[in-house]
């Protein structure tokens, strides 16, 4: 009988306990060179204290907060030991209605991995503030072409990136957009496993 010690991931740091969920566009997630935007409006009530957000994706995100953009990632992983990052929101915040906002990339050329965008915003006494789930409001991302070159030997980034910025929804990342004819986030949540890649181990960022 097999031990859990056995594991291949039995020596890997524990995940933080996630209330988000991996969410996407509809459609199986295994589209490749794919783009979505996805946002949440959330309210702070007496403005920002120690307010965190927890932020991964497949295979890459940019993160906005109230039309100001936080940051990029994540880091290049494992499959099977993905990285997520954690930023402090103080300085994005205001106190009365606030808005996330993030543009998933999924790169495809993994046999192994699906798209998913995973986010969670908490303050300083651990309540969550937003977490990504069917409230989450997500629209493909049309500014960007999927089905342009592919140089096969570029393992990380082997398609090229034609942007239009005039598909771009206007105030998008801001609060107040009307995101009424977007979809909903499509909630996904697989069994940690060391075949259900890369939703095996998230670890945080370990380097700079």
């Amino acid at each position: 009988m097999k031990r859990d010690s056995d594991h291949p991931l039995a020596d890997f740091q524990p995940s933080r306990r996630w209330q988000a969920h991996w969410i996407w566009a509809d459609g199986d997630g295994h589209e490749k060179n794919s783009y979505c935007y996805f946002r949440r409006e959330f309210r702070v009530a007496r403005g920002p204290a120690a307010v965190t957000i927890y932020i991964t994706a497949d295979t890459r995100y940019q993160l906005f907060v109230n039309g100001r953009r936080v940051g990029r990632g994540a880091p290049q992983s494992k499959p099977y030991y993905h990285y997520y990052d954690e930023y402090r929101l103080d300085s994005f915040l205001k106190a009365g209605v606030n808005c996330v906002a993030i543009i998933g990339y999924h790169l495809g050329t993994l046999m192994e991995t699906r798209a998913g965008v995973l986010a969670e915003v908490v303050d300083g006494a651990g309540k969550v503030l937003a977490a990504t789930d069917a409230s989450w409001r997500v629209n493909r991302a049309g500014a960007w072409q999927s089905w342009t070159y592919n140089l096969q030997g570029n393992k990380i980034t082997p398609f090229q990136e034609f942007f239009d910025a005039r598909g771009v929804p206007e105030g998008w990342e801001k609060p107040g957009f009307d995101d009424s004819g977007w979809g909903a986030g499509s909630v996904f949540d697989w069994p940690p496993s060391y075949g259900n890649c890369p939703f095996s181990r998230l670890v945080q960022r370990d380097i700079p």
